[in-house]
């Protein structure tokens, strides 16, 4: 188990966090895509990662894709409900993990670190290319 590599000992409050960000959130912002240099990460090498990584990855995706149908059933106070749950059983209340939340959530942890781990290792072994602009052109193709 990966679990270990994403350990945090940071609670939060979602509505808090949720009124907090209220309008300060913009999506698909150009200037962002500048910054990042989407526009100039080559579309071939964006291509070739994105069908290495779906086949390399193909379990990984299933299991996600499973786990977020499994949880967009489930109303954001059931998903709260159940992390709340899940800190009050927490049997080393000493030393949290900080790894609460929801079914679906904590068993995304592992196939999201190795998915990690695989874009990782292809940008850092085969281009010199802007590391957040091929992300985020490789986000768009998966």
């Amino acid at each position: 188990m990966l679990n270990n590599l994403v350990e945090s000992n940071v609670g939060s409050n979602r509505d808090a966090i949720k009124a907090d960000l209220l309008e300060k959130i913009v999506y698909d912002d150009p200037v962002v895509f500048k910054r990042l240099r989407v526009d100039q990460v080559d579309s071939n090498f964006v291509a070739t990662c994105a069908a290495s990584f779906k086949t390399a990855n193909t379990e990984d995706i299933d299991i996600l894709v499973k786990l977020a149908e499994q949880a967009s059933k489930k109303t954001s106070d059931a998903l709260e409900d159940e992390e709340n749950q899940d800190k009050a059983n927490d049997s080393n209340k000493a030393e949290r993990s900080g790894n609460h939340g929801a079914a679906e959530e904590k068993k995304m942890y592992d196939p999201l670190v190795c998915n990690s781990n695989t874009l990782c290792n292809f940008f850092f072994l085969s281009s010199d290319s802007s590391f957040a602009g091929a992300l985020v052109q490789l986000h768009s193709q998966l």
